[in-house]
């Protein structure tokens, strides 16, 4: 039996109100089985500057597996929360294999064995922030950082760690006392061999590399 195909429309944020006021979130996309329509919010092509229609066709793909969900009948044999990371999952692989985007979403957290052999203890809070600098030939490079901060229980010392991913890979670590109100010092740095900043302690915004290539191999640089 031939499903019958959804109608797309594209509406402006004001139409996801309800839903952003239930949920507490923002919604660009959502399926409505009863009516078989997938609504698709305009605020989509604000989301990804650098390619502005990827991620409306990423989140119209997702909302496409939902419907492909619900007229296969496997949604009945799926939670709410599988439904989405099944979803989720085909979203992704489209963008990363139709579309050609790696760094579109958050990466997962570190584990151990992709992490420095600092000395100094830290944990991670939150989720990534996506940003982007020029490299020194001036080229944007963009990237993912994740924080953490946390007092030395001994000393009473205030502690900030940033971890750096960029292309698929962990590859840089710098950890800062936090000294107010003048700012914070950098205490220790790691980073891999192939993404090492080309001057010693200078700062990721002013000094990124050039064509980095990574190796696996962790630098203490400080």
């Amino acid at each position: 039996k031939e499903w019958p195909a959804p109608q797309i429309l594209q509406v402006p944020s004001e139409a996801f109100q309800g839903w952003t006021q239930l949920n507490a979130r923002s919604f660009y996309s959502q399926f409505d089985a009863e009516s078989n329509r997938i609504f698709l919010n305009l605020r989509c092509r604000s989301k990804w500057p650098e390619h502005p229609e990827a991620y409306c066709q990423a989140v119209l793909f997702h909302e496409l597996v939902h419907w492909g969900q619900y007229h296969s009948g496997i949604d009945k044999g799926m939670g709410g929360t599988k439904q989405e990371v099944h979803a989720m999952e085909h979203e992704r692989r489209f963008v990363e294999t139709t579309l050609g985007l790696q760094d579109m979403y958050p990466p997962d957290r570190p584990t151990p064995a992709e992490l420095p052999p600092v000395k100094t203890p830290f944990r991670l809070m939150g989720l990534p922030r996506r940003v982007s600098t020029p490299d020194i030939a001036g080229q944007r490079q963009r990237f993912w950082i994740m924080t953490g901060t946390w007092i030395e229980a001994s000393t009473m010392k205030r502690y900030h760690a940033e971890v750096i991913y960029h292309h698929g890979h962990w590859i840089g670590l710098m950890i800062f006392q936090a000294e107010p109100p003048a700012g914070k010092q950098l205490v220790e740095a790691w980073w891999d061999v192939g993404y090492l900043p080309p001057k010693r302690g200078a700062s990721l915004e002013a000094s990124f590399p050039l064509d980095p290539v990574y190796r696996g191999q962790w630098v203490r640089v400080r």
